[in-house]
């Protein structure tokens, strides 16, 4: 049985609890829902089974891709989310991939105008996409 240091409302408890009220399968089911719910996600807005390679290597790194930005996200949700961290008995409840991809969307393209606006010869350039963005 796996351990939940970090999640302390899916302790030990929680499972001796939940074998004897459920059967083996329904256990089985209550585990793998998580997992179901990561790939259920990952195919509707990140893009899992959009690969178009036939080579074991190529759809593996694209796996490898799709995974590193549903983590991305969930990180960034997480640094957000400093209240939910605080209240350690309540349950995490996280934005919805779309939300989540807008708000790194604007990070990213903070981030570059910050840096374009940095720079001598691209700082006109940043001033008219800022101005185009904002409108």
């Amino acid at each position: 049985m796996p351990k939940f240091t970090r999640f302390p409302f899916f302790g030990k408890r929680f499972f001796r609890q939940a074998r004897k009220m459920l059967g083996s399968c329904e256990f089985q089911h209550l585990w793998r829902w998580g997992i179901e719910l990561v790939f259920k996600m990952s195919k509707q807005y990140l893009g899992l089974g959009d690969y178009q390679m036939l080579e074991y290597r190529g759809v593996a790194r694209y796996l490898h891709l799709v995974m590193i930005a549903y983590l991305l996200l969930t990180h960034r949700a997480l640094e957000a989310d400093v209240n939910a961290r605080a209240k350690r008995l309540t349950p995490l409840r996280l934005p919805s991939i779309q939300q989540l991809q807008v708000t790194v969307r604007g990070q990213l393209w903070d981030d570059l105008i910050m840096h374009l606006e940095s720079g001598t010869k691209t700082r006109v350039a940043a001033r008219k996409i800022k101005l185009l963005i904002q409108k």
